[in-house]
């Protein structure tokens, strides 16, 4: 996979990942309805301490998704970054910087998902497709470093 095709596919899944990650936010601040059916998941869920910054009570008056929304946009200016001339100059930083976010967001959000299945027993689907999100675009973020980092060290001849 090329990186011009590589970003856009990140820049196109961080718009599905705002959207999802807004959702929940807007949710959790009570200006929409959650929208999860007949399923209750959803809601027990989010009346965990977890849903509110991430269970830590300095940062509980913010929904947990508000963090992940964040990300996401950091990730969409990335991406957009990335197309500009600054892009051109500092592409590598950036492809680094997303990885790293990437990274470090599979790994919340492994653990989000852990706290779902094993100790709350309930699902939330939102929080399921955000998580399936994140894992595709360090997926993508990941074969794109590594076919970077081949093609360069087939140019220095090692």
């Amino acid at each position: 996979m090329n990186a011009k095709l590589s970003n856009r596919l990140l820049f196109i899944l961080s718009f599905i990942g705002i959207a999802i990650a807004l959702h929940l936010t807007l949710a959790d601040l009570n200006y929409v309805d959650m929208g999860c059916g007949s399923s209750n998941g959803c809601e027990q869920v989010a009346a965990q301490p977890t849903a509110h910054g991430f269970g830590i009570p300095a940062l509980a008056k913010i929904p947990t998704a508000a963090f992940g929304a964040a990300l996401y946009v950091v990730l969409a200016l990335t991406g957009f970054l990335r197309v500009t001339n600054f892009g051109k100059v500092k592409g590598t930083l950036l492809r680094r910087l997303q990885w790293v976010l990437l990274l470090g967001g599979v790994g919340v959000s492994a653990w989000l998902t852990y706290l779902e299945g094993y100790v709350i027993h309930a699902w939330c689907r939102y929080c399921v497709a955000s998580a399936i999100i994140l894992l595709i675009m360090f997926a993508i973020s990941s074969v794109e470093r590594h076919n970077i980092m081949h093609i360069t060290s087939m140019e220095s001849g090692n």
